[in-house]
């Protein structure tokens, strides 16, 4: 895109202007970037308008549904395939895990907000809902990442597999 703008405002057109121009007291930079960010808007305003053709699934049973469309899961969500024992362990897994997260107030709101109400985001409504700034959220997410890496090496997995 980039070579695109460059070679937009260095070649001469039809009638003795260059394609792109812009006004002289705009630094170059400045210009390059504003015509950048004008072609990447409008090349994802053409795409999001864009109908996909593969819109029509056939799913086992032969039953066609419109995937753009329909509200019904591609799988049955109660097909559960977890044996209760499975379940319990792994229910024991989380609980462990948030024990493990307790100690830091934002993070382990998030896990309980996820485990309770099932919200993960977006980022401001946690914020409002913890009552914390939305760049608490943010370091928040990476600290999360960095306890479930502890939690692993302490020895309990808690994406193990029965």
């Amino acid at each position: 895109m980039l070579h695109e703008v460059v070679a937009d405002v260095s070649t001469i057109g039809v009638g003795g202007k260059c394609i792109r121009s812009f006004r002289s007291e705009i630094p170059v930079e400045v210009a390059i970037r504003w015509i950048i960010n004008s072609k990447v808007s409008h090349s994802f305003e053409s795409t999001e308008s864009r109908l996909r053709s593969d819109s029509v699934a056939t799913v086992p049973g032969g039953e066609e549904i419109d995937l753009m469309e329909s509200a019904k899961p591609f799988w049955n969500p109660s097909g559960d395939r977890m044996s209760a024992e499975t379940r319990t362990r792994a229910s024991e897994r989380s609980q462990r895990f948030l024990e493990f997260a307790r100690g830091d107030r934002v993070v382990y709101g998030m896990l309980i907000l996820l485990r309770d109400e099932d919200l993960e985001g977006p980022a401001q409504t946690l914020a409002e809902r913890l009552g914390v700034d939305i760049n608490e959220i943010y370091t928040s997410r990476k600290r999360l990442a960095t306890l479930v890496r502890r939690f692993r090496e302490s020895g309990d997995k808690i994406d193990e597999r029965p």
